[in-house]
C-alpha cells in the first residue's frame, strides 16, 4: 500500500478548476484542460494487442521508483517470470526473460522492490506484476531511494490471470505500453475515471424508495475524453447506455444520454463534455445494480489506432445497506482501497470522511474505514475515532458546513492494540443514550468523519473521481437554482472557512474544509482523484425496542452543564473497561483534548474548559464495551 501526503495536490487542483472558463450552458458544454492539471489522470496506459480474446487497453499503476516510459514501447512481448511467485534472484528462466517484459505475481513475501529487481537483472525490459486479490492496481510502495530502469506496472488480478493463462497455454502474449500516446494518428480514450458518477456508488434501495425526483439523487452525463494520438479530431459523441440488473435476473435498458465535444486538438490532449439537462432514475425495489456503458464516436473513429478504450463500463450497486461513496468489495464485505493518505506536514490528527444523502429514515449501526502506518511501526496505544454528524445546512445556505449545523447521531472511539497493524476495521455505533445505532433523519445529509491518528493513513479509494459531476453540476447552475435548497452537489470554488488556511492555533486540520479547491457532494478531491474509503451500515429493519434499549455502557453523568471554567464527568460503568477513553471536539469535529484511563469501572473526571471559546461541544466516552457522548455548552 503506498502512502501519499495529500494536501499540496488538493490545493492544487482547486487553483487549476477556479482558473478555468465559467462557460454559457448551452445543451453540451466543454472544458479543455491542459496536461498539467490533472497530471496523474493516467499515469500509464497499458493495452494488450495479442492474443486477439485478450486485446484491449487494462487497468494499470506504474511504480514511481521505476522507468516511466515517456516513449511508447510497442509491441513486447511477455514471459512469465519464474519462479514467478517469489522472484527469486536471479530467475530461474532468466535467459528467457532478456528483452522480454516479464510476469509476476504479487505476494509470496517479497517486495515489489526485489521481484522488480530479479527481472531487471536478468534484462527484462519491463515489469508487469499481478495483483493477487481482487480490485484495482493499487500503487506500489516501498521504494524509497530507489531508481530502477525498467517501468514496473500492476495489473488487476482478473487481466492478470488471463494472461497467465494464455502463457501457459503456449499463446504469445504482446503488449504495448507508455505514459500517454501508443503511435497512433487517431487515438481518442473515455476517461474512465473521470465519467460523472452517482451521489453515491453503493446505496441500500430502501433509501431510493420515492427519491426519483431528488436532486441529490439526479445524475449529469459527462466526462473527459483524451486525444492519444497525432491529429484533431472533430464531433465527438459520447453515450451513456444505462442498464437494471436485479440480483439474480436478467439486464434491462432504462435511459440513454449523451454529452458532445466539437474539437480535441493534440496540444489539448484532453476535455470535458456535459449535457445541461439533469436526470432521475426510477427507483427499484430491491438489490441489484444499474450499469453505466459508455460508447464514443467521432468523424475518424473508423481510423482509431486504439479502439477499445471508445468503451467503458461503471456500475453503481444497490445493496440492502450499505452506504459508500467509492467502491464496495462484497466478496469481503468491506470498502475498495486504492491507496491511502495522510495530510502533507501534519503535526495532529486529521479528520475526513464522505457526506451521503439520505432520502428515507433509518439506523445506522457501523461504520467501515481503513487505517495503516508505515512499518516497523503499528497502531498500537493509538485511538481513532468515529462522527456521524446530521448537517444541515441552515446559516448561510451555502453548502458548507459551519459551526451550529452539525449535530453529532452516532459515535466510535477504538483504541489500537499491538495486534492492530492495518487494514479496513469495522466499528459500532452508539447514539447518546448508549443505544447501538446512530439514528438517521429523512431528507438529511450525514458527514460519517473518521479522525485518523497522528502518523496514520487513511484509506481512499480511486474507482471514480468526482471532479466530473461536481464540475458538471458547476456548469449547469447547481444547486443554487433550487431556490434556497442546501445540497451539497453544488461546487463550492474559494471556500473561506476560519480563513480556510492553516492555522497552528487549531488541534488539527479539519478535511474537508481546505480554502481555495473544489467540493463534490462536500468530499473534497485531488487530482489522484481519490474519495475516503468509508462505508456506512444501515439496519436491515429497525432495531427491536429502539426506543427501550438497555444501555450495554454504564451511566454517565456530566455537571454542570453549561460549564464555566470546568465540568466534571461521572462514569459508572456495567463492567471494568481495560481502556476508557475521554474525548472533546467542538461543533465542527475537531479534537480539543483526549486522555485514555485504564482498568477503570467507576471514577469521577474534572475537564478544565477554561480555554474553550463559548458555544457547543461534546464529550466523548470510549470503553471497551462501546463509546458514548454528551453534549454540552461553554460559556464566559
Amino acid at each position: 500500500m503506498k502512502h501519499f501526503n495529500l494536501l499540496g495536490s488538493l490545493l492544487l487542483s482547486g487553483a487549476c478548476l477556479v482558473g478555468g472558463t465559467n462557460l454559457a450552458v448551452a445543451q453540451s458544454q466543454y472544458q479543455p484542460m491542459k496536461d498539467n492539471i490533472i497530471a496523474n489522470l493516467s499515469s500509464v496506459r497499458l493495452m494488450v494487442n495479442t492474443p486477439t480474446n485478450l486485446t484491449g487497453t487494462k487497468k494499470a499503476s506504474i511504480a514511481d521508483w521505476g522507468a516511466q516510459p515517456s516513449t511508447p514501447m510497442l509491441n513486447k512481448p511477455v514471459i512469465q517470470g519464474e519462479d514467478s511467485l517469489a522472484a527469486t534472484n536471479p530467475l530461474t528462466n532468466a535467459a528467457a526473460v532478456a528483452g522480454k517484459v516479464c510476469l509476476l505475481y504479487r505476494g509470496g513475501g517479497i517486495s515489489f522492490v526485489t521481484k522488480a529487481t530479479a527481472a531487471a537483472s536478468a534484462g527484462a525490459i519491463a515489469v508487469i506484476i499481478v495483483n493477487n486479490v481482487p480490485g484495482d492496481p493499487i500503487a506500489m510502495g516501498g521504494g524509497t531511494g530507489v531508481a530502477l530502469g525498467i517501468p514496473v506496472m500492476m495489473v488487476t488480478q482478473a487481466d492478470g490471470d488471463l494472461i497467465n493463462e494464455a502463457l501457459h497455454n503456449n499463446v504469445p502474449v504482446t503488449v504495448s505500453f507508455g505514459t500517454w500516446a501508443l503511435g497512433a494518428t487517431h487515438d481518442l480514450g473515455i476517461v474512465g475515471n473521470y465519467q460523472a458518477t452517482p451521489h453515491a456508488t453503493n446505496v441500500p434501495y430502501t433509501q431510493l424508495a420515492g427519491t426519483s425526483g431528488a436532486f441529490p439523487y439526479s445524475f449529469i452525463c459527462g466526462g473527459g475524453v483524451a486525444n492519444y494520438g497525432t491529429a484533431t479530431e472533430h464531433n465527438i459523441v459520447v453515450t451513456d447506455s444505462v442498464y437494471w440488473t436485479p440480483t439474480g435476473g436478467s439486464a434491462s435498458f432504462k435511459a440513454a444520454h449523451s454529452y458532445t465535444i466539437d474539437s480535441i486538438a493534440p496540444a489539448d490532449s484532453i476535455k470535458f463534455g456535459f449535457n445541461a439537462t439533469p436526470y432521475t432514475l426510477a427507483a427499484p425495489t430491491g438489490q441489484g445494480s444499474y450499469s453505466h456503458n459508455y460508447s464514443m464516436t467521432y468523424d475518424s473513429v473508423a481510423l482509431e489506432g486504439t479502439p477499445q478504450d471508445n468503451l467503458y463500463t461503471f456500475n453503481h450497486n444497490i445493496s440492502d445497506s450499505i452506504v459508500c461513496k467509492g467502491a464496495y468489495d462484497f466478496t469481503k464485505y468491506e470498502p475498495n482501497v486504492s491507496i491511502s493518505i495522510q495530510p502533507a506536514g501534519g503535526s495532529n490528527n486529521f479528520t475526513m470522511g464522505p457526506i451521503f444523502y439520505m432520502p428515507n429514515g433509518g439506523y445506522a449501526s457501523k461504520v467501515q474505514y481503513y487505517l495503516s502506518i508505515n512499518p516497523p511501526a503499528s497502531l498500537e496505544n493509538l485511538t481513532a475515532s468515529v462522527y456521524v454528524f446530521k448537517w444541515t445546512d441552515t446559516l448561510q445556505k451555502d453548502s458548507t458546513i459551519e459551526a451550529g449545523e452539525l449535530q453529532l447521531m452516532g459515535a466510535n472511539i477504538k483504541n489500537f492494540t499491538s495486534a492492530d497493524t492495518f487494514g479496513v476495521f469495522t466499528v459500532d455505533l452508539t447514539d447518546d443514550n448508549g443505544s447501538p445505532f446512530a439514528q438517521i433523519d429523512a431528507n438529511s445529509h450525514y458527514w460519517v468523519a473518521v479522525e485518523a491518528p497522528l502518523g496514520s493513513f487513511l484509506g481512499m479509494d480511486k474507482t471514480a473521481s468526482w471532479f466530473s459531476r461536481a464540475y458538471g453540476f458547476y456548469l449547469a447552475g447547481g444547486v443554487r437554482a433550487a431556490a434556497g435548497t442546501a445540497d451539497p452537489a453544488e461546487s463550492i470554488i474559494g471556500t473561506d472557512l476560519n480563513t480556510g488556511l492553516a492555522d497552528p492555533n487549531n488541534v488539527f486540520g479539519v478535511y474537508p474544509f481546505a480554502g481555495n479547491a473544489l467540493f463534490i457532494d462536500s468530499v473534497q478531491f485531488d487530482r489522484y482523484n481519490e474519495v475516503p474509503a468509508v462505508a456506512m451500515h444501515m439496519y436491515k429493519t429497525a432495531p427491536v425496542g429502539v426506543k427501550n434499549v438497555t444501555k450495554n455502557i454504564g451511566n454517565v453523568t456530566l455537571f454542570p452543564n453549561p460549564a464555566q471554567g470546568s465540568t466534571n464527568v461521572s462514569v459508572e460503568l456495567n463492567n471494568a473497561s481495560k481502556n476508557v477513553t475521554y474525548k472533546v471536539i467542538d461543533a465542527l469535529g475537531r479534537s480539543m483534548y483526549s486522555e485514555t484511563h485504564h482498568n477503570v469501572q467507576s471514577e469521577k473526571v474534572s475537564l478544565d474548559v477554561s480555554r474553550y471559546a463559548a458555544g457547543n461541544y461534546y464529550l466523548l466516552i470510549g470503553t471497551d464495551n462501546g463509546t458514548t457522548f454528551k453534549k454540552f455548552t461553554v460559556i464566559k
